[in-house]
């Protein structure tokens, strides 16, 4: 961690060099010695991390550099901050103009030659506590810092892996060697003992042993889906909050999405009595499951259990926790499953799947020469499964692999060992020692947030370019690999289809306990994980007592602020990173156009003023500007932007302010009829653009010129949310790596899968809300040939789907919803044989019993493993 923090202030003091070079004259030399020295201490820090956990004047000496790090910093934020607070200062005219101007040149010397003189004075005091360190290497003894040796990070090894760029296996299945037969056990359990009471059923085993991976994988398992009317997954943890834990239940099982406004202001307003009463109301006519997951305190399922309602309908709480007792008293009568460690052999299986991941059948593949010491490495697992995915994941990154390193990866395993659960903390402290420094930062991050907290990946990694953890560029792909290699060793998990990042929980304490050092104050996230209103002064501290920060999230907060409250976030000119979506603002305030270096704004609905053109650093402005202010927002500076969101046609087309935003990726634009053959023109300039949202008030147009012209063979996504007459018929040319595709209220009027049955590389389709007008649809033979996922919702006028057999070949889920009028599902489904989750939402009685068990359709979808049927409409 020392070398990730020292690498970095060196590279602040090489941009202080270059970016203030007129203004440095005086003290470019100090500057210089300073920035050197760093590097200097950096050549000695390459196995520092690892060596300080044994030796006691290591791990002083690492703790004084990083301390000096971190005032390094804080010198060069305080003297950028002074240099642009003296920019923005305004002198006011006294006696005429030639006044003003000496009175002006006269204080900006005076004050400059201030700031000079501050920041030589902390550069000498921090060299000569440099001076004071480098001699304690020799009094006390501290040599070979340098030497290789296990988590060292050559610079062979970290060139490899900063070069490395593998495909992100986002939402891989967990690995269940040795755990099948528990998951067929407790499904057993769950659907078929033949018990119709309400029974807890309970995972009990220790941290890393794999409850809560065993419990998402019964909760996912095909034959859960179909037996319960009603799931819902709560993580309870050791901070728990009843009445938050009741409306996620409510949420989850009893409201249907999208949420109305009127069940979240009521359930804002409820207590916890009234909550317990509704969701009670919502599941005793239903059969339902309900997993209460990492329950630490019996109290938790005593604040819950008038909750679940027992009618007799069988249905069932699973409960995972550490603690037999809460286990036992939760249903006394019922099941308690103890996880197993692995054996011998299962954990032997299980890590040569993660040492080896590219071997494909061979599961048990290891070199001769490197058996015996992973099998003596695994043996100190335990058989706990968190420890030995881990460990995998560790030696998976060498490449290739090395008989000496195995032997000090084992040797440093078996002299720190523990028992009692230390094995998860010495097998994630090799990880994390193993990490090159610029992972550890990006780690450590991760592991800030709370526990059980959804992280979106978009939003990390922006604040991951955002604190500088990132090289300078191409930025968000950089951070993407980051994150990408924290995923293949293990360390994070990503859900497949939200792209959310979470962490398990010993991660998070091992983060917390063990490794976080605490620098100068630079990022501020707010979490409101109860979603509670903040009031005002609650959080008015932070915009005049943080002038420092590089981050400010406030996201989560859900509060209303005058727009005279924000003006000092003008005087936040370091800020890289600001999110105010969960500020209910009528305007932002024109001061944010001080803010130069902001890389990111996020914002809720809102005015914004004419100065986003002076923000020449912005890379994404996500939010939801109110229409009438967007029209005359001149954007041509933004030079980096490379997402905007719900943008006029007109105010891009104006100043032709599409020329310059060549690195735009993201674009959601609201479109017009007199502006559609300029905006083509402008769009097809946009070489970087991947995701397309169109939206707006135009006529029907048969096709959308704005389809029809846009040339767009990189385009990865596109929404159409405009009335349109038919789709263009060379869409499969014109956009053919087109992967995702939502059309929305369209109003077509000839049958769209003629067109995109054709589009070669189309993954997702949705089409809803009216999209179509017709009657009926066909799905051709050998259309759509990689489309995997399919929606159809609120179609009003389908009546039939015709399905020929080689349509589709590897769908794997079909969602049908809101379509009342159709009459039966598509005979040819019985032809897809990839078909594996087929869901029916708001769909008539009539139509439900045609395709249940012993229904006169229900041969087609036999094959199906999952078929649910959710909300049936009246």
């Amino acid at each position: 961690m020392a070398e990730g923090i020292v690498s970095f202030a060196v590279e602040r003091l090489t941009d202080l060099l270059v970016q203030e070079a007129a203004f440095l004259y005086n003290v470019r030399d100090q500057v210089e010695q300073l920035r050197d020295q760093l590097k200097w201490m950096q050549a000695f820090l390459k196995d520092a991390d690892t060596k300080q956990e044994v030796d006691q004047r290591i791990r002083q000496w690492v703790s004084e550099i990083r301390d000096i790090a971190y005032d390094a910093e804080d010198v060069i934020d305080k003297y950028i901050l002074e240099i642009e607070e003296e920019k923005m200062r305004k002198i006011r005219p006294r006696r005429g103009l030639m006044s003003a101007f000496k009175n002006y040149t006269t204080t900006c010397i005076c004050n400059k030659g201030i700031v000079l003189h501050k920041i030589g004075n902390k550069i000498e005091e921090i060299l000569k506590r440099l001076e004071g360190i480098s001699a304690k290497l020799v009094t006390f003894g501290i040599k070979d810092l340098g030497e290789v040796g296990v988590g060292s990070n050559s610079s062979s090894s970290r060139e490899r892996l900063r070069n490395l760029r593998r495909v992100c296996s986002y939402g891989d299945e967990v690995d269940f060697t040795g755990l099948n037969d528990t998951v067929k056990e407790l499904v057993t359990q769950l659907t078929g003992n033949g018990l119709r009471r309400r029974c807890v059923i309970s995972i009990v085993g220790m941290g890393g042993q794999g409850k809560t991976s065993l419990a998402k994988k019964i909760y996912n398992h095909t034959a859960i889906e179909s037996h319960f009317h009603r799931r819902a997954w709560v993580y309870v943890s050791q901070k728990y909050n009843t009445v938050d834990l009741l409306r996620k239940i409510l949420k989850s099982c009893i409201l249907s999405q999208p949420f109305k406004k009127k069940d979240l202001e009521r359930m804002e307003k409820s207590t916890e009595e009234d909550l317990e009463k509704w969701l009670f109301n919502g599941l005793k006519e239903e059969r339902y499951l309900v997993v209460l997951d990492d329950v630490w305190d019996q109290e938790a399922w005593e604040g819950l259990k008038r909750a679940f309602p027992d009618k007799n309908k069988g249905s069932r709480v699973l409960l995972t926790t550490r603690n037999r007792v809460i286990a036992s008293s939760a249903d006394q009568t019922s099941h308690l499953h103890q996880l197993r460690f692995l054996t011998e052999e299962e954990s032997w299986v299980l890590f040569c799947k993660k040492a080896f991941p590219n071997n494909g059948d061979d599961i048990m593949f290891c070199p001769p020469n490197l058996e015996e010491l992973g099998r003596k490495m695994v043996e100190k697992c335990g058989g706990l499964p968190l420890g030995i995915v881990i460990l995998g994941g560790l030696l998976s990154k060498q490449h290739p692999p090395s008989a000496n390193e195995w032997q000090r990866v084992l040797d440093r395993i078996s002299q720190n060992l523990m028992k009692d659960g230390g094995q998860i903390s010495e097998i994630l402290s090799l990880s994390y020692n193993d990490l090159p420094y610029h992972l550890k930062i990006c780690f450590l991050h991760v592991g800030l947030f709370p526990e059980d907290y959804v992280i979106d990946t978009e939003r990390l990694i922006q604040q991951w370019v955002a604190e500088g953890f990132i090289p300078q560029g191409r930025e968000e792909d950089v951070a993407e690999d980051y994150l990408n290699e924290l995923i293949d060793r293990s360390m994070i998990q990503v859900e497949t289809a939200s792209r959310r990042l979470t962490i398990h929980s010993e991660i998070n304490r091992f983060v917390s306990v063990n490794h976080f050092p605490y620098p100068p104050l630079r990022s501020l996230v707010v979490f409101n994980l109860n979603r509670e209103t903040i009031q005002l002064k609650q959080l008015r501290f932070i915009f005049t007592g943080f002038k420092l920060l590089k981050v400010l999230d406030l996201d989560d907060v859900r509060s209303s602020y005058p727009s005279s409250m924000l003006d000092s976030f003008g005087e936040m000119i370091n800020l890289r990173y600001l999110g105010l979506r969960g500020i209910h603002l009528k305007d932002l305030p024109a001061s944010i156009g001080n803010l130069h270096r902001l890389q990111t704004l996020k914002i809720g609905e809102c005015k914004v003023p004419n100065v986003i053109f002076k923000m020449k650093q912005l890379r994404h402005v996500q939010g939801y500007w109110l229409y009438e202010t967007m029209r005359h927002l001149k954007i041509d500076t933004l030079t980096n932007l490379q997402t905007l969101d719900l943008i006029r046609d007109d105010a891009l087309i104006e100043n032709d302010n599409l020329a310059n935003l060549t690195n735009l990726r993201e674009l959601t634009i609201a479109i017009s009829d007199s502006n559609t053959d300029a905006l083509c023109a402008s769009l097809s300039r946009l070489c970087s653009l991947r995701y397309l949202n169109v939206c707006g008030t135009t006529s029907r147009q048969d096709p959308p010129i704005v389809l029809q012209s846009l040339q767009c063979s990189h385009l990865l996504a596109l929404r159409l949310w405009i009335p349109v007459e038919r789709l263009p018929n060379n869409l499969h040319e014109s956009s053919p790596n087109l992967t995702y595709l939502i059309l929305d209220g369209c109003e077509l009027k000839d049958d769209p899968m003629a067109t995109l049955e054709r589009l070669p590389n189309l993954l997702e389709l949705s089409i809803k809300n009216s999209a179509y007008m017709g009657r009926d649809f066909t799905c051709l033979a050998n259309g759509f040939p990689r489309l995997e996922s399919l929606g159809i919702d609120d179609l009003y006028n389908l009546e039939e789907w015709r399905v020929e057999e080689g349509a589709m070949p590897r769908l794997k889920t079909l969602t049908i919803q809101s379509c009342r009028q159709l009459k039966k599902v598509p005979e040819g489904l019985k032809f897809i044989t990839t078909l594996c989750k087929l869901e029916f939402i708001w769909m008539p009685k009539e139509f439900e019993d045609r395709v249940r068990g012993g229904g006169e359709d229900s041969y087609i979808v036999q094959h199906v493993p999952s078929v649910t049927f959710l909300n049936t409409a009246d």
